[in-house]
């Protein structure tokens, strides 16, 4: 096998890692998750990301899933070994803006070690080895994903969502391998705000002629500032009543629900939830 370093550049390998490691979680409640998950970790909100790491040259590349470069980092020690690792590159979202967080790469897995696919090890044993990789290089901008036992669901979902303010929590079973297809569970934690209707957007393609879109704002002492667009939740048949009779759906209130409440009032995915006839427009501040 070629040396990791011309791997990196390989943009074959990077997709195929990719095809193989990619993969949508199952939405599972929290009261009732699956008994084949034994361990629970924080869900990040970033961009999905394969790290190379070439300790000849002690530098590291991470990939997105589309298989373009997000991070170099050059500045990571030598050793004599290098890996590929799986995790959350802190990019793209405004959770990974934030100063403790952005530019990091949170690695949850490793597949590939000194030239050997760890498939067919379980993930606690995978697991342990890239917590030790970790702790062995101490590059403040790489770091390993915590885990907690499943037992202890309630205290995460505290700790780190609630607390904390992570998206939710991601379920996993630590006897599990990669021989095939990786499995894994998420709870995500959902907002509701409620907003004022200040105008609506056209759709486009087979929504032309419809709302495609409205426009939620909260107040700000005394302006209201328009801080979400919301596009999801709505039947065509609501989608075409709203366009054809906007006026009188223009300065009410109506409630959505999303994945993430971001500090400027907006939500993640917005979803249009129902009009809130007994709420006051002045009621929605900021």
């Amino acid at each position: 096998m070629e040396s990791i370093l011309e791997m990196v550049v390989d943009p074959v390998w990077i997709h195929e890692l990719i095809d193989k490691l990619k993969v949508s979680g199952n939405d599972v409640p929290i009261d009732n998750i699956p008994s084949r998950y034994d361990i629970c970790q924080p869900k990040y909100d970033g961009w999905w990301g394969l790290g190379f790491y070439n300790g000849e040259l002690g530098q590291m590349k991470v990939f997105a899933s589309g298989g373009g470069g997000i991070f170099f980092y050059k500045d990571m020690p030598q050793r004599d070994y290098s890996f590929v690792c799986v995790g959350e590159a802190m990019y793209g979202t405004q959770w990974a803006n934030k100063p403790e967080y952005v530019g990091k790469f949170f690695a949850h897995d490793i597949v590939w070690f000194n030239n050997k696919y760890l498939y067919e090890f379980s993930y606690a044993r995978r697991r342990t080895q890239l917590g030790n990789i970790v702790r062995d290089l101490e590059h403040p901008q790489f770091r390993d994903v915590i885990a907690f036992p499943i037992l202890d669901v309630d205290i995460a979902w505290i700790q780190l969502v609630d607390r904390i303010g992570f998206e939710g929590l991601v379920y996993k079973d630590s006897t599990a391998t990669l021989e095939g297809q990786p499995d894994f569970g998420r709870t995500k934690k959902t907002f509701t705000r409620d907003y004022v209707c200040t105008r609506m957007y056209e759709g486009a393609g087979r929504l032309a002629g419809k709302m495609g879109s409205i426009a939620g704002a909260l107040y700000k002492e005394d302006e209201l500032v328009e801080v979400v667009a919301v596009g999801g939740g709505f039947s065509d048949q609501q989608r075409e009543e709203y366009w054809d009779h906007q006026s009188q759906f223009i300065g009410k209130v109506f409630e959505a629900s999303g994945y993430s409440l971001f500090e400027g009032g907006a939500l993640r995915h917005p979803v249009f939830k129902k009009w809130r006839e007994d709420k006051s427009p002045l009621a929605c501040k900021l």
